[in-house]
C-alpha cells in the first residue's frame, strides 16, 4: 500500500482492481461489448468511468483504448490507455508499447514519483525497444523545454568567473602591497625540481601513494557516502570539527587555511592518534544509526523512536523507488558495456557500499598498527636523518636547476627529466596528463548533466560552479595560446614549468574532493542505470586518485630551497669545497641546524 500511495492511487481502486483479478477477460469483454454498445447509442459514459475507476491492468486496458479506430475507441478510454491511466504499466510488453507509441503515447512519461518509464520496465525486449525510442537527444530535446535546465548553469558559470576574477583582482592587490617591487624573480623551474627530487628521493613511493588513496576515500566515506544514511544538517558539522579541530592544534589554524587538505592528511604521530580516534567514534555513530537504527538490529523500538530524526528522511521513499528500478537495469544495456555480463545496478551498488565500508575497517587497522608500533619503538629518534635528508633535498634541487636535462643523472641517478609521452610502467608523461585532466573536467561535466537530467538543479548548480571555477582558474593561470608553447618549453627543460604545474594541479586540489564528494552523492539520487552508475564510479575513482595524488606532493614539497641561482651566471658544476651532503661533513657537524648550513651556503654562492 505504501508503494500504492506513492503513485497517488487509492485503496479502493487497488482493491477494486485486485478483486475483479479474477474475471479480468470477462470484464475486459464487458468493457468491448460496453464500447460497441455507447457507438449505438445503449450504453451511457458513467458505467465506463465507473469502469475505468477500478485501474484497468495496462496490459488490457492500451489494447482496448488503442487498437480501435479514432471513431469506435470512446475517448475516455483513449485518453486514459495515452496517459496510462492503468495498473501494473512496468509489466507491460514490447507490443503493448509500440501500440501505446501509435496511438500518441507520451516517450517522456513519468509516473507519481517523477520516474520515467524505462526505469519501471521489467519485459527485457520492452526496455531493449524503449532504449531504441527513448533516445538521448530525445530526453535532452525534453529537458531544455524546462528553463531551469539552461538558466541556472548559465547563470552558475557566470558566476564562477566573477568570482575568479575577483579572487585574483583582491590575490593582485594583496601581493604589490606587501612583496617590494625589487624583489628578485623566482625561477619558474623550481617548483617542478623539487617534483621531480622529491619523487625520486622518497621511499616506498607505492605504499604512500596507496596509504594517500586510503585517507581520500575515508574522508568521501564520511562526507558523501555516509550522507545516504545519516541527517546531513548535524553529521557534517560534527564529522568537519573531527577534522579540522586536531589540524588546528598540529599545524597551526594559519596553516590549514592555507592548505586545507592538512586535515585530512596524516604526517605526525599526533595526526595518526586523531585519524585513529576520529575513525573510531564516526565509525561507531555510522554503526549504531545503520545497523541499530535503520535495520533495527538489537535497537528497542523506543530508542528508535527517540533518535529518529538522525536518519536521511530521504532513505526509505529512495529504497522503496529506486531498489527495483535498480535491479530492472543490466549493466549489457549501456552502449559501452555492451561486452558486459548480465549485472544489475543493484549488484554493483551494493558490492561498492562494501568496499567502501571494507577500506574505512583497513584504514582504522593501519592506524592502530602504526600507533602501536610508535609506542614499541619509543627509543628511535629519527629527527637528525630527518634534517638530513631534508639537506639532500635541498642540495639536489639546487644542482639540478644548473644541469641540463641529459645530465640530470649526474645528480641522481633515479631523477629522470619530463617527457611529453611514456609508457605507462615508466610514469606519466606530460603530454598524458593533460589527457588525464581533460577526461576528469568531462566526466565532472558529465555529472552535471545527470543532475540536470533527473531535475536536481540544486546539486547541477553547485556541480556546475566547482566545475566552472576551476576550468576559469586554469585558463587564467595559463591561457589557451601560450598552453602548446609552455608543454613545449617544460618537455625542452626537462622540468615542468610552475605556470604548467599549476594548471595540472588546479583540477587535484579542493576542487577534486568537492566533486568526488557531489558525485559520490550522485549515484544514490541521480542514477537510475547500471550503466551510468558505473560510469560516476569512475568519475569517483579519477577524482579520488587525482585528490591523493596532490595530497602526496603537498606532504612531499614542503621543504624550502632559498637562493637558487639562475642558469645563466651559474657554474656548470658547483665548487669543490661545497659539499653534496651532509655525509661529507665532520661528525660533530652532523647536528648543526638546518638553517646554518643553508645561511652558509648562501654566502659562498654570493662569493661565487
Amino acid at each position: 500500500f505504501r508503494a500504492m500511495g506513492a503513485m497517488g492511487l487509492h485503496r479502493a481502486a487497488w482493491l477494486c482492481l485486485w478483486l475483479s483479478l479474477a474475471t479480468c477477460q470477462p470484464a475486459c469483454q464487458e468493457v468491448d461489448s460496453l464500447v460497441l454498445e455507447v457507438e449505438e447509442g445503449d450504453a451511457s459514459e458513467s458505467d465506463v468511468q465507473q469502469l475505468l475507476s477500478c485501474w484497468l491492468d495496462c496490459q488490457i486496458l492500451i489494447p482496448l483504448g488503442c487498437s480501435l479506430s479514432e471513431n469506435r475507441t470512446l475517448p475516455l478510454v483513449r485518453q486514459a490507455a495515452r496517459s496510462l491511466s492503468c495498473s501494473n504499466y512496468e509489466n507491460l510488453t514490447e507490443i503493448s508499447l509500440e501500440l501505446w507509441l501509435n496511438c500518441g503515447g507520451d516517450i517522456h512519461w513519468e509516473d507519481a514519483a517523477g520516474n520515467p518509464l524505462l526505469d519501471l520496465l521489467r519485459n527485457r525486449e520492452a526496455r531493449k525497444f524503449w532504449n531504441q525510442q527513448a533516445t538521448m537527444e530525445a530526453a535532452v530535446a525534453h529537458t531544455v523545454s524546462d528553463w531551469r535546465a539552461w538558466v541556472i548553469p548559465i547563470s552558475v558559470a557566470f558566476l564562477a568567473f566573477l568570482e575568479v576574477c575577483a579572487e585574483r583582482e583582491g590575490f593582485r592587490r594583496c601581493k604589490n602591497r606587501e612583496a617590494p617591487s625589487t624583489e628578485a624573480k623566482e625561477d619558474p623551474f623550481l617548483e617542478g625540481a623539487k617534483l621531480l627530487v622529491s619523487a625520486a628521493f622518497r621511499k616506498h613511493n607505492i605504499l604512500v601513494s596507496l596509504w594517500r588513496f586510503l585517507e581520500v576515500s575515508t574522508c568521501i566515506f564520511w562526507f558523501a557516502l555516509v550522507l545516504l544514511i545519516v541527517h546531513w544538517g548535524w553529521w557534517i558539522p560534527l564529522a568537519g570539527m573531527m577534522y579540522l579541530l586536531p589540524a588546528f592544534r598540529i599545524y597551526g589554524w594559519k596553516e590549514v587555511m592555507k592548505a586545507p587538505t592538512l586535515a585530512m592528511v596524516t604526517r605526525t604521530f599526533g595526526g595518526q592518534v586523531a585519524a585513529l580516534l576520529r575513525t573510531t567514534a564516526l565509525f561507531g555513530i555510522f554503526c549504531f544509526i545503520y545497523g541499530g537504527l535503520y535495520w533495527q538490529v538489537l535497537i528497542p523500538d523506543y530508542m528508535i523512536d527517540r533518535f529518529s530524526f538522525l536518519i536521511n528522511p530521504l532513505v526509505i521513499s529512495w529504497s522503496e523507488q529506486k531498489e527495483s528500478m535498480l535491479q530492472n537495469s543490466i549493466l549489457n544495456e549501456h552502449w559501452l558495456f555492451f561486452w558486459a555480463p548480465d549485472i544489475n545496478a543493484l549488484q554493483i551498488f551494493r558490492t561498492f557500499r562494501e568496499i567502501a565500508i571494507g577500506l574505512v575497517v583497513l584504514y582504522w587497522a593501519c592506524l592502530l598498527i602504526a600507533v602501536l608500533r610508535h609506542f614499541l619503538c619509543r627509543t628511535c629518534r629519527p629527527g637528525d636523518d630527518q634534517k638530513k635528508a631534508r639537506h639532500e633535498l635541498e642540495h639536489a634541487v639546487q644542482e639540478l636547476l644548473q644541469k641540463q636535462p641529459e645530465e640530470f643523472g649526474e645528480v641522481d641517478k633515479r631523477i629522470k627529466p619530463v617527457k611529453a609521452f611514456l609508457c605507462p610502467w615508466h610514469g606519466t608523461g606530460l603530454y598524458q596528463s593533460v589527457a588525464l585532466q581533460l577526461l576528469d573536467i568531462a566526466l565532472h561535466i558529465n555529472t552535471s548533466l545527470r543532475f540536470i537530467l533527473e531535475g536536481e538543479y540544486w546539486f547541477a548548480g553547485v556541480m556546475t560552479f566547482v566545475v566552472a571555477r576551476s576550468i576559469a582558474k586554469q585558463f587564467f593561470i595559463l591561457p589557451a595560446c601560450q598552453f602548446r608553447k609552455a608543454l613545449k618549453a617544460s618537455v625542452s627543460r626537462g622540468l615542468p614549468r610552475r605556470d604548467v604545474l599549476d594548471f595540472l594541479e588546479e583540477q587535484k586540489r579542493s576542487e577534486a574532493l568537492f566533486c568526488g564528494c557531489i558525485t559520490a552523492y550522485s549515484l544514490f539520487f541521480a542514477i537510475n542505470s547500471a550503466g551510468d552508475m558505473l560510469v560516476q564510479y569512475i568519475s569517483l575513482l579519477s577524482s579520488m586518485w587525482q585528490f591523493a595524488g596532490y595530497a602526496t606532493e603537498l606532504c612531499n614539497l614542503d621543504f624550502k630551497v632559498e637562493e637558487v641561482l639562475p642558469q645563466s651566471t651559474a657554474s656548470p658544476n658547483p665548487p669543490a669545497d661545497i659539499p653534496k651532503n651532509v655525509d661529507q661533513l665532520g661528525g660533530d657537524e652532523i647536528n648543526v641546524d638546518v638553517e646554518d648550513v643553508q645561511l652558509a651556503n648562501q654566502k659562498i654562492h654570493q662569493e661565487v
